[in-house]
């Protein structure tokens, strides 16, 4: 009996531990997620702010790929197409933007040696400036897709892995940012896989604007977001514009496809035009009787 007594405290003492290292362990991960997202956060408004206007179109892939001691980022900017590829022992970058086609790809993997402090990351951008002619005060779209999965190693605790997608153009933005860990925490599956598509809204400015969008991947410890299979955007609008390319997105296809009618509505059509025609021709009847009487 004395021994069932002085196990109570034990008991507790480690309950309480396990608590503890549960409530460090989430910790660990929401900080380093939003130190993560606070370095990106501030990269991609940089890049929207680069100038009032950006004098040409630029395509910017940059990205780190740290093994067990640090490295220096990494940079490639070319006015439509460029890519960047790095590899650094078990760690990983490639990066791939093109303005012509609208096609951003990305994917990063992190060393993985538990309990190294480095990670990699990677961001591919398309920045360009944009001048409306028409259509002031009008809403104009910037319909996009992403395609991608993460990859995660399943080391416990620490992780930061995660995909952001920005959009911008004038003083109007939008973040999409996706992080395996904060929905499933250490019970996340190996794989896990986002396929969306949305539109972005904005409204058509009278003055220069820049617009674009960047695809961002940050991993650690073994982690690997492979966003390779592309992120692709599309311009919507029916209104005048000049670029200073002159070739923004002009080989993107539409990502949403054009709706085809039912064939309901089809017969509504069709049974339209048979009542115009009908009426036409009455009409045509009716001019040639008055006619003939007079």
């Amino acid at each position: 009996m004395p021994h069932s007594f002085g196990a109570r405290p034990s008991l507790r003492r480690t309950s309480s531990l396990l608590l503890a290292s549960g409530i460090l362990k989430a910790h660990m991960r929401v900080v380093s997620v939003r130190r993560a997202l606070a370095a990106f956060t501030a990269t991609s408004a940089s890049l929207a702010l680069l100038s009032p206007l950006a004098a040409n179109a630029i395509v910017d892939v940059r990205g780190n790929a740290q093994n067990t001691a640090p490295s220096t980022e990494q940079i490639s900017s070319a006015p439509i197409e460029t890519s960047l590829s790095l590899v650094n022992g078990n760690a990983s970058i490639f990066g791939y933007a093109n303005s012509d086609t609208g096609i951003l790809r990305a994917t990063a993997t992190a060393a993985n040696v538990f309990g190294t402090p480095y990670a990699s990351d990677v961001s591919a951008a398309i920045i360009e400036g944009i001048t409306f002619t028409s259509g002031f005060g009008k809403k104009a779209y910037i319909d996009y897709s992403i395609h991608g999965n993460f990859a995660l190693a399943g080391y416990p605790y620490g992780h930061a892995t995660f995909a952001q997608f920005f959009l911008f153009t004038g003083s109007t933005r939008k973040y999409i940012t996706v992080s395996p860990y904060t929905t499933c925490g250490d019970a996340c599956p190996p794989v896990t896989t986002l396929d969306t598509k949305g539109t972005f809204e904005f409204t058509i400015e009278a003055a220069p604007t820049n617009i674009g969008a960047s695809l961002s991947l940050y991993t650690s410890f073994g982690d690997t977001a492979d966003f390779g299979n592309t992120a692709r955007l599309f311009l919507r609008t029916d209104e005048s514009y000049t670029t200073t390319s002159g070739t923004f997105l002009s080989q993107a296809p539409p990502i949403f496809a054009t709706a085809v009618p039912e064939p309901e509505t089809y017969a509504l059509m069709l049974a339209g035009l048979a009542a115009v025609r009908f009426i036409v021709r009455r009409r045509s009847v009716r001019s040639g009787e008055g006619e003939t009487a007079a």
